[in-house]
């Protein structure tokens, strides 16, 4: 479909002038026009409504756009001239959940532990995100001074009595009263800790991409709460082919925090 484009830099008068009823008689070719904000400014379009191509407004043509619009104390700010095809939806957008799980997997680009990256996204019935956390050490407590490694002679040296997870650090992040009847995207399967705080939250539903301690006992207690509390959960599968997260791809790195 050809089309001429006219921006101008504040709606034009002279409206009467190139369009009456939507229509122009334009070199003996019938065209549709239209005058829609765009940018701050508003866009003129005369759009062909016959197969064969528009021909380029002449020179004078445009300067007499430009003199006429001068007169009304409105300047047309730029002619364009192409073709287009016919405009339609897109059809291949991401998905709510796949756009929810991609959010969850951003937020754990943020945390500084060197083994695993977890994020988790919160949101509500009506498709909005209430909710974000990620995995990493309690507010105040420095993470320089804090032991990121995951096996040392005593527990006290590893991470895990320090590190606050995912799940709890969305729940607490939360930017509504409360998040009851929610859903909660997740990288990584709860641990039974955090599957008491989801119960405890009112969280309905748990989607997570990766189960991969599912045979260890703090999965194995989490999955009986959720059964008892009668959450849902569910292993993620995407359907559009844009995001591909490989969650089992991470491997152990040296237990340090990266830059």
């Amino acid at each position: 479909m050809a089309c001429l484009e006219i921006y101008i830099s504040s709606r034009p008068l002279c409206w009467g002038f190139f369009c009456k009823e939507g229509k122009v008689t334009w070199k003996n070719t019938p065209h549709v026009c239209s005058l829609i904000p765009f940018r701050g400014i508003w866009k003129l379009s005369f759009y062909s409504l016959v197969s064969q191509p528009l021909e380029l407004p002449s020179e004078s043509f445009i300067d007499l756009c430009n003199e006429f619009f001068s007169c009304l104390g409105a300047s047309p700010t730029e002619f364009r001239y192409g073709c287009e095809t016919p405009c339609k939806k897109r059809d291949d957008y991401l998905e709510w959940p796949e756009y929810f799980m991609a959010v969850a997997f951003l937020s754990a680009q943020r945390s500084k532990d060197p083994n695993s990256q977890v994020g988790a996204c919160i949101v509500n019935s009506e498709n909005k995100i209430v909710g974000i956390g990620y995995n990493g050490m309690p507010n105040g407590c420095s993470d320089d001074l804090l032991p990121w490694t995951r096996i040392a002679d005593s527990k006290l040296d590893t991470k895990y009595p320090y590190v606050c997870h995912a799940e709890l650090n969305a729940i607490m992040n939360k930017n509504s009263a409360d998040v009851k009847g929610c859903s909660m995207y997740v990288a990584l399967f709860p641990c039974n800790e955090c599957a008491k705080l989801i119960i405890q939250a009112g969280i309905k539903e748990v989607i997570f991409m990766s189960d991969k301690y599912h045979d260890t006992l703090e999965m194995t207690a989490a999955r009986r709460l959720f059964d008892l509390a009668g959450i849902i959960y569910r292993k993620f599968k995407p359907k559009c082919s844009k995001i591909v997260i490989d969650f089992d791809s991470i491997n152990s790195r040296p237990c340090q925090k990266p830059l």
